[in-house]
């Protein structure tokens, strides 16, 4: 039996409702707030941004770039980070600081 069938039988067998603020009561149970999203590929760099507020550097020769890509992945999730090599140096975009535990486990063994 489905969510929906026993929502609609409890609907069905409910009194009905016979004064204006017991009707809005029941309107404002069953509203969804929700956030409008927009399209405009500046507003989602701008947030992209504003969540990635710590860079990190890092040397590479000490880093394992898997053991790295790995724990950004499972600490902050896909898109969560950005990760650029430059020479011998990752820079790291993260929303928060890697703790020197967490950067010790990305080396190599």
């Amino acid at each position: 039996m489905s969510i929906l069938g026993d929502s609609t039988r409890a609907n069905q067998n409910s009194r009905p409702l016979r004064s204006a603020k017991n009707a809005q009561m029941k309107e404002n149970h069953v509203v969804i707030d929700c956030v409008e999203v927009g399209c405009d590929e500046d507003d989602l760099e701008e947030l992209r941004a504003a969540n990635l507020a710590e860079t990190q550097e890092l040397t590479a020769r000490n880093v394992n770039p898997m053991k790295l890509i790995m724990l950004l992945r499972t600490r902050f999730g896909i898109g969560r980070y950005e990760i650029q090599r430059m020479r011998n140096v990752y820079n790291i975009r993260t929303p928060r600081r890697l703790s020197e535990s967490e950067l010790a486990g990305c080396r190599w063994d």
